[in-house]
């Protein structure tokens, strides 16, 4: 049986989710309430990079809640399908949001966005 490291210790893609949301929570906050214009696109900028981490991180918990669903609903009614093609549409709903939706549920829908890969 493959181990890996981090087996056991309540490290989930549920509590990598928790974690990012806390994490652009608090981006969030410290960006609107940054009153330095010259630090602002700095401060976006780990916003968005956060959002990125959110959006991964939350795609990785939908395909993983996925796929432990599919072998138990093999074979079975129709009806025990749906907590399954939920997820599916989970998945397409954030896949199609992207990083946008995210920034726009934190309430970074107004900012302009700068390209962070410019450097």
């Amino acid at each position: 049986m493959a181990q890996w490291i981090g087996q056991f210790t309540s490290n989930t893609h549920k509590t990598k989710v928790e974690d990012c949301e806390e994490s652009l929570r608090h981006a969030v906050a410290v960006f609107t309430e940054c009153t330095d214009n010259d630090k602002r696109p700095e401060k976006l900028k780990s916003v968005q990079k956060l959002a990125e981490k959110l959006f991964v991180a939350r795609t990785k918990l939908l395909r993983a809640r996925i796929y432990d669903a599919e072998p138990v609903l093999d074979g079975e009614k129709r009806e025990t399908k749906k907590p399954l093609n939920r997820l599916h549409e989970q998945l397409d709903s954030t896949e199609m949001a992207g990083t946008e939706g995210i920034l726009k549920e934190f309430g970074i829908n107004n900012a302009p966005i700068p390209d962070i890969h410019e450097n």
